[in-house]
This record gives C-alpha cells, sequence and structure tokens, in this order.
C-alpha cells in the first residue's frame, strides 16, 4: 500500500502494488504534454537549483524525451530556479512559453514560488507536475488564493477524491454519520481497495488474479489497471488527471 514498495518486486514474488508508482506519473505526465501542446508552444521545464542529478527531474527528463514531440519540437532547455518571489523579473523571452513542467510537486515552496503566484498567465500558458501523497511532502508556505488556477495547473496523480460525484458525496454522509469526523485520503482509498480486491474475488473467484489487467476501474479515491511483470508481481498503472481551471472550478479529467 506504499508507493514506494515497488522496489520489493525485484526481490519478492506475488506481490501486488495498488498505489501506482511515481514513474507511472512521470509517463502520464509527458504523455498528457505531448498531446496537449499546440504546434507553436513550447516547453519549459522548472526545476530547482541544485536539482539536476535529483531522481524526480531526471525521471520527467526522461519521460518527456521519449515523447518525440515534445523533444525533439518543443522542449527548451531546463532552467533552474530557487525561491523567486512573486515579483522577480523573468527574461523576456518567458513570455513566449505556453507549457511549463514543474519538476517537483507545487506544493513545495520552492518551485511554487518560483511559478505558481507569478502574474495572471496568457490563455495558452498551463502548468503541469505531479503529485505525492499530502504526508510526503514538507510543510509549504502558504500559497495566494487561487494560484493553481491562475496557472491552469494540470496534475497527474494517484489519487484524487471529485467531491462533486455523487457517490464521493454519499460516502463521505455515510463516513460522518458513523465516525463524527471527516473522511481521510486513507479513508477512501482503504474503502477503494477493499471494494475493488473483493468485487474480483467474487466475480471471479480463485482465478482473480488472471483479470487485474482485463480493463481499467475506477473507484471514488483511486483508479485500478494491473500490469504483470517478469517475477509474477501486478503493478497498478493507472494514474488520474486533475486540473484546476481558471473559473475556479478543479475537475477529474475522464
Amino acid at each position: 500500500l506504499d508507493q514506494k514498495a515497488t522496489a520489493l518486486s525485484t526481490y519478492y514474488h506475488n506481490l501486488i502494488q495498488v498505489p501506482s508508482a511515481a514513474d507511472n506519473q512521470y509517463e502520464d505526465l509527458a504523455a498528457w504534454l505531448q498531446a496537449d501542446t499546440q504546434e507553436d508552444d513550447t516547453v519549459i521545464l522548472i526545476t530547482e537549483k541544485g536539482a539536476g542529478n535529483i531522481a524526480a527531474p531526471v525521471a520527467i527528463r526522461s519521460a518527456m524525451a521519449r515523447a518525440s514531440d515534445i523533444s525533439q519540437h518543443r522542449l527548451s532547455s531546463p532552467v533552474h530556479v530557487f525561491m523567486v518571489t512573486p515579483t522577480t523579473s523573468y527574461p523576456a523571452s518567458f513570455k513566449r512559453y505556453a507549457v511549463v513542467a514543474l519538476s517537483t510537486p507545487p506544493d513545495i515552496p520552492t518551485t511554487t514560488r518560483a511559478f505558481i503566484p507569478h502574474p495572471p498567465f496568457p490563455a495558452r500558458r498551463r502548468a503541469f507536475s505531479f503529485h505525492r501523497r499530502q504526508g510526503s511532502l514538507p510543510a509549504a508556505a502558504p500559497l495566494p488564493a487561487g494560484a493553481y488556477h491562475d496557472a491552469s495547473l494540470h496534475i497527474s496523480t494517484a489519487y484524487f477524491a471529485d467531491y462533486t460525484a455523487p457517490e464521493v458525496d454519499r460516502f463521505v454522509q455515510a463516513y460522518r454519520a458513523l465516525f463524527r469526523t471527516e473522511p481521510s485520503q486513507f479513508a477512501f482509498q482503504g474503502y477503494d481497495i477493499t471494494r475493488y480486491f473483493v468485487q474480483a474475488v467474487a466475480r471471479h473467484g480463485n482465478a482473480w488474479t488472471r483479470y487485474l489487467g482485463a480493463k481499467k476501474e475506477s473507484g471514488m479515491h483511486t483508479d485500478f489497471l494491473f500490469a504483470p511483470d517478469e517475477n509474477g508481481n501486478y503493478h497498478n498503472t493507472a494514474v488520474r488527471r486533475i486540473v484546476f481551471r481558471k473559473d475556479y472550478t478543479t475537475t477529474l479529467e475522464k
């Protein structure tokens, strides 16, 4: 149940990795960028100063390089930014960049300050990032209200609960009635995972593992699409796409 537990599959057999690993988020982010950019767009990768050899920026650069349309025509040289403020002046050429890929989640203060609070962007400028479990992030500095929406932030993530969905609302109401508190992301995750595997066994009996990768299924908080590896393990590859829109709505892309 830990995103970092994927490494165990190298040494052990018959494991099922449920949280989608970070690599899946990087690949999805690159594919989303490739599909979203237009012919005259330029993609700029913003990293923290000194982050050139850190795993996340390296993995994102590799994923973007594999997306040929980005690597050959649209990917600019990385710009390293460290603790810039909302009033920082960017080079004049920065105004031409339509799409920005953040190499660290926007909750981290250095990257947040580097991009998110900047003055309003042109219509075609958008930010893309990935997102890790909140508990793994350092404490972030407060963000201006609506900063994610002003940046039209697009996030590839393993988890997201859409509170506008009827099934999510029913779950929240039932959880409040039972426990007199709000459900955490672990409550959503635990419910989705238990329901998914109980249904798999109910449908297919002892042969349920054969059907793990048959089709993508969605819970309230987590999507499921498993792929086998050479050690007989299964890895969830499903990633959710979230868009913070300029009209201050947040949507789950289907």
